[in-house]
């Protein structure tokens, strides 16, 4: 009954309205962080995305070995930093801004899925939850540099997500633990360093298919 009154309570008008604004608010000040801060590639890294992109763009892109065997580049092994970036050069050219415009785009979507999850569910969850994130330092520095940190920020946030509603009691959700492999075996094509999780993920995955409970999966 407790639980029941908090719910009443918080899933009021004003607190739905104010997750609202903060996921306004948040978005307003990324787009603004994004053009007023915006000052091109800030390394080797993110030259050699946006080269792959543009190769990709232009259909020179190829995966053969250095032949001389001097050049030894994992970046051209993460797809889901530069395949978009590709498609936004096809649909709206070669610049600094389509270049940075993925990582905008995976921030702001971050706040999306938090206002989506929770915006109505637990309005001040989502509200402070989209602050945090949304106008953490290091979330604003890396929304306008070709940089993977936001990036998989977007599809770690997305597997998580489909995990928690695939687990709540009472759904159908067959299509949702697709999703939920999807966006852990996509992590990898971010950052290779990631690697390592997609095990955990995925047992975690099969483990709660099997109708164990969220208290036996993770101890």
């Amino acid at each position: 009954m407790r639980g029941a009154a908090y719910l009443a309570a918080v899933n009021t008008r004003p607190f739905v309205r104010l997750a609202f604004l903060t996921l306004l608010f948040v978005g307003l000040f990324t787009v603004a962080y994004f053009f007023l801060t915006h000052e091109g590639l800030y390394a080797l890294d993110d030259y050699y995305y946006s080269r792959y992109a543009q190769q990709l763009a232009t259909g020179t892109f190829h995966l053969a070995p250095d032949p001389e065997g001097l050049l030894v580049d994992p970046l051209r092994e993460r797809p889901v930093i530069f395949g978009p970036v590709a498609l936004l050069y096809k649909a709206f050219g070669i610049n600094i801004i389509t270049t940075t415009l993925w990582p905008l785009l995976a921030t702001l979507g971050c706040a999306l899925v938090l206002w989506l999850l929770y915006g109505k569910r637990e309005p001040i969850v989502a509200a402070g939850a989209m602050v945090l994130l949304g106008l953490h330092y290091f979330t604003l520095n890396l929304t306008n540099y070709l940089y993977p940190d936001n990036i998989l920020m977007i599809w770690c946030i997305c597997c998580a997500s489909a995990l928690l509603i695939g687990r709540r009691e009472g759904q159908v959700a067959g299509g949702l633990w697709g999703l939920f492999l999807l966006y852990s075996t996509s992590r990898p094509c971010s950052a290779r360093r990631r690697l390592y999780t997609i095990c955990h993920f995925m047992w975690a995955c099969f483990y709660s298919m099997g109708g164990a409970s969220a208290t036996d999966s993770f101890g």
